[in-house]
């Protein structure tokens, strides 16, 4: 699942690769992906990457979309910011939206932008 994430993106930036494509293309298929695996992806595909610490009063000055560290254990992309609730895209449980509570319920305070 933790591709997902980087293949929502690169659809948004007109990049034509699925998410099957992706995993064959750099061996993700039994690992998974770090935030680091996503970082040289992302370069390897010419996306200019940020990674970011930051707190959740944070999040309005991300761009969107970008992807989140979830739970510990995956990745989520970040679709808006508006007037305290947040939309996700989760590639487990499809479009969320979630208050400032139940997102620092997820939320790692890990973020990367592209």
């Amino acid at each position: 699942m933790r591709a997902a994430s980087l293949a929502m993106v690169c659809h948004y930036y007109g990049l034509q690769i699925d998410l099957f494509n992706l995993r064959s293309s750099y061996g993700l298929f039994s690992r998974g992906a770090t935030l680091a695996t996503l970082v040289d992806i992302a370069h390897d595909l010419k996306l200019k990457t940020r990674a970011l610490s930051l707190d959740i009063d944070e999040l309005n000055a991300l761009k969107a979309p970008c992807i989140l560290h979830w739970d510990m254990d995956h990745f989520v992309v970040l679709v808006s910011v508006n007037r305290g609730r947040i939309a996700v895209h989760d590639p487990a449980f499809g479009r969320r939206v979630l208050g400032m509570q139940e997102l620092s319920r997820h939320f790692t305070g890990v973020a990367l932008e592209l």
